[in-house]
């Protein structure tokens, strides 16, 4: 799915196609999730298996926002370990 709402589009989209699996469907955050869980990644230098409970919140927009706080990477808080300023400065606008 790509028209905003995204996520919203995508679940009514689903819920009129009862007969495709669930897991057929996506949207266009599930290109940002991706590329966050890429950037993390690379600048923690870990696999993306290490990183636990990422998610986006919000619609493929500006006003989506990458949650740092309820993350693990290794079993310890993302927010915790990543250098603010690249957070605000480089992952979220980049994401």
């Amino acid at each position: 799915m790509v028209g905003n709402p995204a996520n919203t589009n995508c679940l009514v989209l689903q819920h009129h196609a009862p007969d495709l699996p669930r897991e057929n469907f996506s949207c266009m955050t599930r290109l940002d999730h991706n590329r966050a869980l890429s950037a993390l990644a690379i600048k923690m230098n870990c696999s993306l298996l290490d990183i636990e409970n990422f998610c986006i919140w919000g619609n493929h927009s500006p006003t989506m926002f990458p949650d740092t706080f309820n993350s693990k990477i290794n079993g310890k808080n993302l927010h915790q370990l990543i250098d603010h300023k690249w957070r605000v400065e480089e992952f979220i606008p980049k994401v």
